[in-house]
């Protein structure tokens, strides 16, 4: 007779295993609640009716019984735990003076937590629900696709499709997409009756929607193409919308397509994309917007709109194994996940220190299996235990230490067992099976780094060579394990960094050490603003090398490298600031009658050129030897501080300096070759490394070009290396669509994806 209880259907029970509680739902025949409790999972069961008893209002005389079957036969005892009462129980029992009234139980029905399918909706990209489900999977759950028009949630919907993933059409411009999604129980549940509903909320709905779809309102469709323009908010969105429509893709076409042929199936073939996705945090902003990306329409730096494009692109180069930098949580949680996943990758995501971004290695369950993986918090100390080389220097030198702690640096690691090398797409046999070693980075970002970044690969290639012993260690006879190196560099081809991981070394004399010494460290956010302006680029870095080298040489001297110099010329120092006054005197350049003739004129305070070439110089000096002559990490703090106080003048001084005479410093009685010293004081106080691997790399990626552009700055620093393999690159991306800096409405990120098909040799 009680009210609760008399309009009860079914009940609902979620255990889930690591939870205190569980929780007992009983559910109308409208499939809304009655009445809940939360039982302690390790209560006895007659604890839990009592608690039914007196939220339900019973009388005492009222019987209440679980038992194993629809009928009154194998009682439980109310001695069992809950937990183990109500996974056994079939139906709940209640007697009541000879009436007799039970309701069937329903013991960890499938759950929908959450369900969206994005923010941003453009025909040809690819929509798919992210679903936070429980007692259930995505390939358990029935999903179903409506078209709703005139904004309005309520009014008639289409069903467009069903299956896991839907890509809007030209039809569905200006309307709304409704998913709408019914889980159902695995095929192991321990005893969900035939036909018993999946539920969600409050663990009785049958299915549950995500309309993302924008408040009736009169704004008209974008059926133009492109992103919305008009009233953007921050993220892209139109701002008298809650969530957009489906937008036409935009007017030009999707550069992308035709780029690469499908990737070859056969035995050993295997394709490896490397591509930095760029993090929200850099673009979707009013530093992004203004400063790195004015050219690039607002609405296309939002994360949304961007990961819509990312997706099309990825789907279309369909490689077995995926590098990604630069990935948000949001990304990868909200479409990366959900979409590889259903393209049959496991996906792997990684945030950095202190951060919501990071790395995402995916691979295709149907060619690898992971083996062993591991995250590098190459800021951590206890990393860098691994090389006590590192350590000792780092000990040595304070500001490097600083450096390599604050960088919040991180790589993915991961061995993977390569199914498909041994030509058994379901597995390799016995003795036949080939392993892949595989490392994701995104290299410390500060252009003043360059001895962080060596330090960096070191760590990697050290930490792929231990897992290659251990494989060896483990599966003696067998071959060893391929190896591919992935990532975003931050660094150009010549930079030691990509010395050390190419060729196998780097020496401690190479000019990124000295480079290093002028490292400062960026902590604002202002600082790192500022400074992306003010670094030199790498042609204002490449032409600085030359200008020291020039200086540093003497004519009389035998011919040596370039790379001799940097390692221990010397400037003198007296002579270099007659030098620098006179540079900084000199007006900015203006062609003179003949095209080919540069005329400078004289122009300024030359008591402020006197004291600021003092001061300048003085710092140099402080990075040279005893003797006061300015070597090359002296010579390099001058450029940089040049460039930061005078950008736009920059080029004239450094052109002006590297066309006067050069000024090698005294370097003794004993004739040194071109103006370089032996080792000495000064090469001694260039604090660096020699650094070696044995994994034999070599690039299997393009090394022409550029990967990345914006801001003004292009730079090849995307590379994928190897052994192994015989290597082909995609080609390069068509210029027209990205020379004038990306990301565009149609690329979306300022790298663009390297694509390389490898066969095994």
């Amino acid at each position: 007779q009680n009210n609760t209880l008399a309009t009860c259907a079914y009940v609902n029970v979620r255990c889930a295993e690591g939870d205190e509680s569980m929780t007992i739902v009983f559910m109308t025949t409208e499939r809304a609640q009655a009445m809940s409790l939360q039982p302690k999972q390790d209560a006895t069961l007659g604890t839990a009716f009592q608690r039914l008893r007196k939220k339900a209002t019973l009388k005492d005389t009222v019987k209440i019984t679980l038992t194993t079957n629809a009928g009154q036969e194998n009682e439980i005892n109310e001695e069992s735990l809950n937990k183990d009462a109500w996974k056994s129980a079939r139906a709940i029992n209640f007697i009541d003076d000879g009436n007799e009234y039970q309701f069937p139980i329903h013991y960890n029905p499938p759950f929908l937590k959450s369900i969206s399918i994005g923010r941003r909706h453009l025909v040809g990209c690819v929509l798919v629900p992210r679903l936070e489900l429980e007692f259930s999977s995505p390939e358990h759950a029935r999903v179903v696709w409506k078209r709703c028009h005139q904004f309005d949630p309520t009014s008639t919907t289409t069903t467009v499709a069903t299956g896991p993933s839907y890509v809007p059409t030209a039809a569905d411009v200006g309307a709304s997409i409704l998913c709408e999604v019914t889980p159902h129980p695995h095929p192991s549940s321990p005893h969900l009756p035939p036909g018993a509903p999946g539920t969600t909320g409050a663990l009785g709905e049958f299915k549950r929607s995500a309309l993302e779809a924008p408040n009736p309102s009169k704004r008209a469709p974008n059926t133009r193409g492109g992103p919305a323009a008009s009233k953007a908010t921050t993220d892209g969105s139109p701002a008298d919308a809650d969530v957009p429509v489906v937008e036409a893709f935009p007017d030009e076409a999707w550069p992308f397509a035709g780029r690469l042929a499908p990737p070859a199936r056969n035995e050993g073939a295997l394709r490896v994309c490397s591509y930095n996705l760029l993090c929200d945090h850099f673009c979707d902003c009013e530093w992004g917007r203004t400063c790195l990306y004015p050219y690039c329409p607002p609405a296309a730096l939002s994360g949304h709109y961007r990961a819509r494009l990312q997706l099309r692109e990825l789907e279309h180069y369909d490689a077995d194994l995926l590098c990604l930098q630069e990935v948000t949580s949001t990304s990868f949680y909200s479409y990366l996940e959900p979409a590889l996943a259903l393209r049959g990758y496991r996906a792997w995501f990684t945030a950095r220190s202190r951060s919501s971004w990071g790395l995402c290695m995916a691979w295709k369950a149907e060619y690898f299996e992971e083996r062993a993986s591991r995250v590098l918090q190459l800021s951590d100390r206890a990393e860098w235990s691994a090389a006590p080389h590192v350590v000792a220097m780092a000990d040595q030198w304070p500001e490097m230490k600083d450096a390599m702690s604050r960088s919040g640096t991180i790589a993915q690691v991961a061995l993977l067992r390569w199914k498909r090398a041994a030509g058994d797409d379901a597995g390799s046999a016995e003795g036949e099976e080939r392993l892949l070693a595989v490392s994701n980075s995104h290299l410390f970002g500060n252009p003043d780094g360059p001895h962080i970044r060596i330090v960096q690969s070191a760590l990697i290639a050290a930490s792929l060579e231990r897992l290659a012993a251990q494989h060896a260690a483990q599966d003696q006879g067998r071959a060893p394990p391929f190896v591919l190196v992935c990532g975003d560099t931050n660094a150009s081809r010549d930079s030691g960094a990509m010395e050390f991981l190419e060729s196998g070394e780097v020496k401690r004399t190479h000019p990124d050490w000295a480079e290093g010494m002028c490292y400062r460290n960026l902590v604002t956010k202002d600082e790192r603003e500022e400074h992306w302006h003010a670094g030199l680029t790498p042609d204002e870095h490449a032409e600085q090398r030359r200008a020291f080298v020039a200086l540093a040489s003497r004519p009389q001297d035998p011919p040596c490298s370039a790379d001799r110099v940097l390692e221990g010329g010397q400037l003198d120092a007296k002579l270099l600031h007659k030098l620098l006054v006179r540079a900084s005197l000199e007006a900015p350049p203006r062609r003179s009658t003949d095209a080919d003739a540069i005329e400078f004129t004289v122009a300024g305070d030359e008591d402020a050129a006197e004291s600021q070439a003092a001061a300048d110089l003085a710092a140099a000096v402080a990075a040279g030897d005893e003797d006061g002559s300015v070597c090359y990490a002296g010579w390099f703090a001058l450029a940089q501080g040049m460039k930061a106080r005078n950008g736009e003048g920059y080029s004239h001084w450094i052109r002006a300096v590297a066309a006067s005479p050069p000024i090698p410093a005294s370097v003794g009685a004993e004739p040194q070759a071109t103006g370089t010293k032996a080792a000495g004081p000064a090469t001694e106080r260039l604090k660096g490394l020699d650094l070696r691997h044995g994994l034999g790399l070599s690039i299997a990626s393009s090394v022409e070009g550029a990967t990345f552009s914006a801001g003004g700055k292009r730079a090849l620093v995307d590379f994928i290396l190897q052994r192994g393999f015989e290597a082909r690159a995609a080609p390069a991306l068509d210029e027209r669509h990205w020379g004038g800096g990306i990301p565009t409405a149609t690329v979306p990120s300022d790298h663009l994806a390297i694509i390389v098909d490898l066969q095994a040799k």
